[in-house]
């Protein structure tokens, strides 16, 4: 019996579409950085290859620095977490 498997292109292509739409639904109610984690986790799906490991860094290096540039840099109006 084999497994059946999605053409090369569509892993990577629904995953980034997955990301952006997360991204979208989540940063007015979750916060900047619960939206930019989920959206480097469901990003990092379409690579075979990318550890957890590596995902949950990009996500936390990523989430600090886009905190930093558009709340603390350039005043942005994004709230980091729910309530803060």
């Amino acid at each position: 019996m084999t497994a059946v498997t999605a053409p090369a292109g569509l892993r990577p292509a629904l995953s980034i579409t997955a990301s952006v739409l997360a991204f979208a639904l989540l940063i007015e109610d979750a916060g900047l950085v619960a939206a930019v984690a989920a959206t480097v986790g469901l990003a990092s799906l379409g690579s075979r290859t990318v550890t957890l490991r590596e995902t949950l860094m990009l996500a936390a290096v990523l989430a600090a620095a886009l905190s930093l540039v558009f709340v603390g840099l350039l005043n942005q109006p994004f709230t980091l977490f729910p309530g803060f």
